[in-house]
């Protein structure tokens, strides 16, 4: 595929797309489950051009997996909790979704989360940069089922005036 989008839109229930090292300009739109695996937080970068989320994912996406890459340049929004969230990585109404080692870089918001169950974040940075940060992660409107429904797990935020936000 000639973009990580087509690749994601191609792509069939629990299928595997590794990401070549490069900087993939577009915002990548999640609709079914799928594993994302970039070959590192400085090799494979997604800019979303400050257009929209570098990766959106939607309630089809349940089970999603973001692994070894960078998000960047997210819409500049302070929109939060409901379907058109602007962040690094934007999720709604999507359950058990799993980020590792990724690397939140000059979004205005790094993660933007809403109505999801079960979301699992481990060794990630969440950097503003030069972007004057709002939110480092901003998790609203959940229906937590137990304790371990919200996951957050030696990952480091620096830079916004939030840096983890619950409500």
């Amino acid at each position: 595929y000639y973009s990580l989008g087509s690749a994601t839109d191609a792509a069939s229930s629990a299928n595997v797309i590794e990401v070549w090292p490069g900087k993939y300009k577009e915002n990548v739109v999640i609709n079914t489950r799928v594993t994302i695996i970039g070959s590192g937080q400085t090799r494979t970068i997604i800019d979303g051009r400050y257009l929209d989320s570098a990766i959106r994912i939607n309630s089809n996406g349940d089970y999603t997996k973001i692994k070894n890459l960078q998000v960047t340049r997210s819409f500049n929004s302070t929109a939060s909790c409901s379907s058109t969230t602007y962040g690094g990585i934007s999720i709604y109404s999507a359950s058990d979704v799993s980020i590792d080692n990724v690397l939140f870089f000059e979004s205005y918001n790094g993660l933007m989360a809403n109505t999801i169950n079960n979301l699992k974040i481990t060794n990630s940075i969440f950097d503003s940069g030069s972007v004057s940060g709002y939110y480092g992660a901003h998790i609203c409107g959940n229906n937590y089922s137990n304790q371990d429904s919200l996951l957050f797990e030696n990952n480091i935020v620096k830079k916004y005036s939030y840096g983890i936000y619950l409500n």
